[in-house]
């Protein structure tokens, strides 16, 4: 499967950001220099609730002043069909994350019918949720259809949720 070499995972590690790059293993990969890798200090807005609201013909957004908007990738477009809310966010200068759960199955999502019963465990305490067996090349190749969408409507780079407990 091929993956954009222009998305990146980011991750915080003691108050300090590093990317990882996600490229597929026979593409050459992206420079570190080109690599966008957000900065101690920089500013986030996480909404993963909602999805945002945006008027492509006047885009705005509340808080302006944050750098790096962090959102839910499905409820923001259109279950991975329709990157507007990406593109407007762009256009106002904002970097974005695209935020899915890695390691529970959300009955809701689009690919909900993907996932085999056998990778599925408990449930997670206080949310509608069940763990999966994130070691499972079946739950593996549903997260790198998801690392595509993310890439083909282009999100900056990935936050994948939940990959500490099965």
């Amino acid at each position: 499967m091929h993956l954009s070499s222009g998305i990146t995972l980011a991750v915080a590690v003691s108050a300090q950001a590093i990317s990882i790059p996600l490229a597929p293993r026979d593409s050459q990969p992206q420079s570190r220099a080109s690599m966008w890798k957000p900065a101690v200090g920089t500013t986030w807005q996480i909404v993963l609730k909602h999805p945002l609201t945006i008027n492509p013909q006047s885009p705005a957004v509340e808080p302006s002043h944050v750098d790096v908007y962090d959102i839910d990738l499905f409820d923001n477009t259109k279950n991975g069909t329709d990157g507007s809310t990406i593109a407007a966010l762009h256009s106002l200068g904002k970097k974005v994350i695209c935020y899915f759960s890695a390691g529970t199955y959300e009955g809701w999502r689009p690919d909900a019918g993907d996932f085999k019963a056998a990778d599925k465990g408990n449930r997670m305490n206080n949310w509608n949720e069940t763990w999966l067996n994130i070691n499972s090349p079946d739950i593996r190749d549903v997260m790198a259809k998801r690392i595509k969408i993310a890439a083909d409507v282009g999100c900056d780079a990935i936050d994948p949720d939940n990959v500490d407990g099965y």
